[in-house]
C-alpha cells in the first residue's frame, strides 16, 4: 500500500509515521519544508498557496495538515483560512486528477462542532456552528470532501478529534496539547491557573491510540466511506479532575507540588473554552476493529 500523509511534521502526524510508516509499501510526505522529512520522499508544497498540486499514485492520503490555533490576527486570518480550507481544495482536486482516486482520510476536530453546554449523546448532537476561525476553516475542508463523496467523485471519511494528549514537544503551540504543558509545569512545580472551576466535561485521547484508530481506518478503509466519526476516550472528564490527575502523577515523580489557582472566566473569552463534549466510540471501534489502550486516568505523557 502507498499513502500520502500531509502534516508529518506535526504532533499527530509525526507520531503516526513513527509507529506506522514501516507497514506501508511507499510513504510520500507533504509538508513545506523538505529537510523536515527526509526519511521519505516529500512533496513541497504550500497549502495556503493556492498553486497547483501534483501527486504521485497513491491508494490513501491522511490529511493531518492544518493551521491549528484558534488564535488569529488582522494580519493572518486570511491565511490562516486559506490553509484549512481552499488547502484542502487543491488537494482534493490533486487527487481527482489521478486515474485512481486516493481514499481520503480528513483529520478535523470535535471543535467544528463548536460550543456545547452540556454532554449530548451523539444522535442528538445540535448542528455544527464553528466558534473560532480554525474550526471554520476545518468545517469548510470537511464539507469539500463530503461533497465530493456525495456525488462519487471520491472516497473518504472524517475522523474528528477530541483533545489528544501525550509525546510532549516544544513545537506545540501555545494554545494546543493543553494537557502535556500542564504535566510539564507541574514537573518544575509550577502554579496552575486554571479557567474558572474547571467544571467543563472534556474527552482526553492519547496520541497513539488517535494514530492507531486511523491505521484502523486505512485497513477498514471500504466500509468507512461516507463516514464521520468523533474519536475521544468515551469518557468524560472534568478538566480540573485532569489536571490533579496530572499534579498527582508529577508529584510521584519529582516530589514537587503544583499548586491548582481557579480564575476569573473573562467575559470576552470564545465560549468553545467552557464546552462540555464526550465522544461515543462504539460504532467506530465496531466498524473498524479498534480499541483504546490508554485513558486520562493513567496519563501517560511520552
Amino acid at each position: 500500500m502507498r499513502v500520502l500523509v500531509t502534516g508529518a511534521t506535526g504532533l499527530v502526524g509525526a507520531c503516526f509515521l513513527k509507529l506506522h510508516a514501516d507497514k506501508f509499501d511507499k510513504v510520500y510526505t507533504l509538508t513545506r519544508k523538505p529537510e523536515t522529512c527526509s526519511k521519505f520522499d516529500n512533496i513541497t508544497f504550500e497549502l495556503a498557496s493556492g498553486a497547483p498540486l501534483k501527486l504521485p499514485f497513491v491508494d490513501a492520503v491522511i490529511h493531518f495538515a492544518a493551521q491549528t490555533s484558534a488564535i488569529v490576527n488582522e494580519q493572518t486570518f486570511v491565511t490562516n483560512f486559506k490553509v484549512n480550507s481552499i488547502g484542502t481544495g487543491e488537494l482534493l482536486n490533486a487527487c481527482l486528477e489521478l486515474k485512481v482516486r486516493p481514499f481520503f482520510i480528513y483529520i478535523g476536530t470535535a471543535t467544528q462542532l463548536g460550543y456545547t453546554n452540556k454532554l449530548y449523546q451523539m444522535a442528538d448532537l445540535p448542528n455544527d456552528s464553528p466558534t473560532t476561525l480554525y474550526d471554520l476553516g476545518k468545517l469548510a475542508g470537511e464539507q469539500l470532501l463530503f461533497n465530493l463523496i456525495q456525488t462519487g467523485s471520491i472516497r473518504g471519511c472524517s475522523l474528528r478529534l477530541c483533545n489528544v494528549f501525550g509525546h510532549l514537544g516544544p513545537r506545540l503551540k501555545s494554545d494546543r496539547g493543553l494537557l502535556d504543558k500542564i504535566y510539564e509545569k507541574c514537573l518544575n512545580g509550577e502554579k496552575i491557573e486554571i479557567l474558572g472551576n474547571g467544571k467543563f466535561y472534556r474527552d482526553y485521547i492519547h496520541v497513539e491510540d488517535v494514530d492507531a484508530a486511523i491505521n484502523c481506518t486505512i485497513e477498514t478503509r471500504n466500509q468507512m466511506n461516507e463516514k464521520k466519526y468523533y474519536l475521544g476516550s468515551g469518557q468524560a472528564v472534568y478538566l480540573k479532575k485532569a489536571f490533579t490527575i496530572i499534579r498527582e502523577v508529577a508529584f510521584r515523580k519529582t516530589g514537587k507540588f503544583s499548586e491548582i489557582k481557579e480564575t476569573n472566566i473573562p467575559g470576552n473569552i470564545n465560549k468553545i473554552h467552557s464546552r462540555h463534549f464526550q465522544a461515543d466510540i462504539t460504532e467506530f471501534s465496531q466498524v473498524s476493529g479498534w480499541c483504546l489502550q490508554k485513558n486520562c486516568t493513567t496519563y501517560e505523557c511520552n
